[in-house]
């Protein structure tokens, strides 16, 4: 009958929806201060809020080097992409990407940076 499949369509739905906000809540990295950023988290995805006091573009203009910074500490970062990054130097920003080590130094390999509302 037509109530029982309309039923049992918005039922899974519903556990469809709910499936997608848990995986959301797991797949997002937990929000760390760079001075928790240590070769103990290399291959670990992680997210931190800082500013982005640097910027240092290469003349392949393939990648960039950040330098961030929050109340902790700094950290270099790469992003890798073919448009130059603008950003405004007083403003946070949260940046989610993968922990690697390059000559030694422990840094990230940015996968997104998003805005903060300040």
């Amino acid at each position: 009958n037509m109530d029982t499949k309309t039923g049992i369509i918005l039922t899974i739905a519903l556990l469809g929806i709910i499936l997608l906000l848990f995986l959301n809540h797991q797949i997002q990295p937990k929000i760390i201060s760079i001075s928790n950023i240590t070769s103990s988290l290399i291959d670990e995805r992680v997210s931190i809020i800082a500013n982005i006091i640097k910027i240092t573009t290469f003349k392949e203009n393939t990648f960039q080097i950040l330098t961030l910074q929050d109340k902790t500490g700094k950290i270099e970062a790469t992003l890798f992409s073919n448009e130059k990054l603008k950003i405004n130097k007083t403003q946070e920003y949260q940046i989610i990407g993968r922990i690697e080590t390059y000559k030694n130094e422990t840094q990230i390999n940015i996968d997104k940076i998003i805005l903060k509302n300040s």
